[in-house]
Order: C-alpha cells, then structure tokens, then sequence
C-alpha cells in the first residue's frame, strides 16, 4: 500500500494520526522507530507528525523530540533515505497532495484558491529537517549534504516542469548545503556550482521566451546564482571583485530604445575590469522578459514580485558585467528603484503582509554596486522595522516567524 500522503488530506484527520504517532512514541521511544524493512512507512509516519507540528498547536514540540532525536542519530544512510523521501513529499505538496479544511470546499477550489504560501507546510518542515540533520559546518563536511544537494539538482531537471515544486525543494537544499560549505564535497575538481548555474539560466531563458515563467523556478535559479557567486568569491585571489566598470546603457530599453543621459551621480568607482567565468549576455534580454512577467500580473502579486526580485538581485553583479559605467539614473537602475518602491508601497498599504524578501535582497545588492539612492533609504528602513514587528509578534504568539 501507499504509504506517501496523496490528493486532499483533511487536516483534522493529519492531527488526529499525528498526536497518536506522537502519543505512541512518548511511550516506546526511539526504538519503536525500526527502519528495517520498513523505512518508508517509518517515514512516512514522521512525516505526517512534523506536517502536523507545524499545523496543530496540540503537537507541541515535546511530543516530537523523540523522532528528531531519531534522525539524528540515524546512520547516514537511513538519514539521506528519510530526507529524500520528504523532499519528495515537500515537492509534491500542492500537486500530487494537499491540506484541506474539510469545510466542503470542492477540490478544484481548494487549490485554485488557496494561497501559493498555504501549499508550503511541507518545504518548512523539510526546512527544519535539513537544520537538524546537519546542524553545524562539521556536518556540512560530510559525504551526506553533498549527496542530498546533486540528487536535488538532478530530481528538478527532470520532475519540474511536471511539478514545479520540485524546484523549491532543490532551493532549499541548495541553501542549506552552501551555508554550510558543503557544496565543495561535490565532484571534487570540478565546478559543479557554473554547472547548475548554466543549467538553471537555460532553463530561465527557455521558460521566459515561452512565457512560461514560474516563481518557483525562478527561487531555484536564484539559489544556485548565490551558490555560485559564493564559489567563485572562495577561488578568487585577495583584492580582486567580481564587479566591473559598467556604464548607462540600458538593460531594459523601452520601444523607442535608447537610455537618460549619464549624470556620474551614483556611478560605480573604477574596480578591475574582471569576469569570473562566462557571462552570458542573454541575461540582459531574460530581465526584460522577467520584468514584464512580474508587471503583467494582478496588482499585488506577492509571489511574483518576491521570485523577480531575488532572481535580479542574485544574478545583479553578472548583468552589470556586461555594461560599463550604470549610474542611479540609467533606465535600468530607474526601473529597479521604481520597482522596488512600489513593492514597498504595496506593503505599507497593506496589500502585501510585509515587504518580500526578494525585494529587500534586490536593495541590498543595489546598495552593494553603489546604486540604490539615499534618498529611497526611509522606505526601506520603514519596511524592515514592519517586517521585524509582524516576526517579533509571531514568535510571542507561538507562531513560525519564518
């Protein structure tokens, strides 16, 4: 039988399995929890018992310190079988499953109308499993995280398009294994980081020429760009900078083409001329695909604008090394601060619950390359003491602030 959570799960039904898991393991402990032969029902009953722990106030997180006491003292093999068989159910959260209230929504509606931020209770609780699994660098310096992160990267090439969540699930993958230095355990001489980079800009490409975009895809692309970037920067020599002299050429040129008159306001300080690997400059013609993709949307496109954004902003130093001299007038900085500014708005207006993260990471890696203005910073800063208040406020009422 099928012991992976498909179609519509009610969720009161989920509790109700997972406090009697969690009731059954308070009495036998760990050594109830034996994999053999049945490691994929053991993980499937865990599963279902973290899904629930981050749903169900009754499943506190006493009633699930055994079974985390159980993955960490798993042997590696065990442990990299448990995480693969939830990052296949994270991935597959909103497609091949998904919480139901069980108030009578009909299925169509619950997944049409449901939030896209509903749908991930899975990628949280996978999120917190790749925290206890490896909870420090020695971890990180392991066969175990390595392993997890090609098997990702390889499991999104070929399950996204079906179901992109499969992308998200490899983000945060890639997130956790690079924090933690363990990306270098791959392939050791190679450069698997410009290997998935290529990938993962191919496929930007291709879904944005079709006007196939995804906001998942897009967090995937983002991660791998960050990883990347961190590689190189570990490989580069001291008082050497990925940044080059870039100019006020437009990136995003409207119909009429052409660009504002450089000012030299703003302008980036002459660094050395330097490009680590190959910049490809089809990125130039995907943010202008990309932007019209996140402006063509409803207003208050939450999902939209955040994938956008930290997709920009991770490939931002990249894009400017194709151009020399960009200033805080050129059409394209223009465009970025617009941009950014009225995400900001969106928030304090109350359409977005708080700023998305993307858009603050996009003004951070404006600020880095000298072009975000100080006269724009009041926002920001507005939108940041917002974001720590409704964080602050979750956390005192028990909730995730993540």
């Amino acid at each position: 039988e099928n012991v992976r959570l498909v179609g519509p799960i009610e969720l009161s039904e989920l509790q109700q399995r997972a406090l009697a898991t969690a009731e059954a393991l308070e009495v036998a402990g760990a050594e109830a929890l034996s994999p053999q032969g049945l490691l994929e029902a053991t993980c499937a009953l865990l599963w279902e018992l973290w899904v629930a722990a981050a749903t169900c106030p009754d499943v506190t997180p006493s009633r699930v310190a055994v079974a985390r006491a159980w993955l960490g003292k798993a042997s590696s093999e065990v442990r990299q079988q448990c995480l693969r068989f939830c990052a296949g159910q994270a991935a597959e959260e909103g497609h091949g499953w998904w919480l139901t209230s069980g108030d009578g929504t009909s299925i169509a509606e619950s997944i049409s109308f449901m939030p896209v931020a509903a749908r991930l209770h899975g990628l949280g609780v996978l999120q917190h499993m790749l925290h206890e699994a490896w909870p420090d660098i020695e971890s990180g310096a392991e066969a175990e995280p390595p392993e997890l992160l090609q098997w990702s990267l390889d499991e999104a090439v070929v399950q996204y398009h079906r179901c992109p969540g499969w992308a998200l699930v490899a983000a945060a993958v890639v997130e956790r294994c690079f924090s933690l230095g363990a990306s270098s355990g791959l392939a050791r001489g190679s450069s698997p980081s410009q290997a998935a980079r290529s990938t993962w800009r191919s496929t930007i490409r291709e879904v944005a020429a079709a006007q196939r975009t995804d906001a998942s895809a897009l967090h995937l692309a983002a991660a791998v760009e960050r990883w990347a970037s961190i590689d190189e920067g570990a490989c580069k020599p001291e008082g050497t900078t990925n940044i080059a002299v870039i100019d006020d050429e437009p990136v995003i040129v409207e119909n009429g083409g052409g660009s504002a008159p450089a000012t030299g306001a703003g302008s980036v300080e002459t660094a050395p001329a330097e490009i680590v690997g190959d910049i490809d400059t089809s990125l130039l013609e995907v943010h202008e695909q990309l932007l019209r993709w996140a402006q063509a949307a409803r207003s208050g496109d939450f999902v939209r604008a955040d994938a956008f954004a930290a997709y920009v902003a991770s490939s931002w130093v990249a894009l400017v090394s194709v151009s020399p001299e960009l200033t805080t007038s050129s059409r394209t900085v223009v465009r970025m601060h617009r941009f950014v500014l009225e995400q900001l708005s969106a928030a304090k207006k109350g359409v977005f619950r708080w700023a998305p993260p993307g858009v603050l990471r996009l003004v951070a890696a404006l600020c880095e390359t000298k072009l975000w203005p100080d006269s724009s910073w009041p926002a920001v800063l507005e939108a940041v003491a917002d974001a720590n208040e409704l964080a602050l406020a979750a956390g005192a009422g028990g909730q995730d602030a993540r």
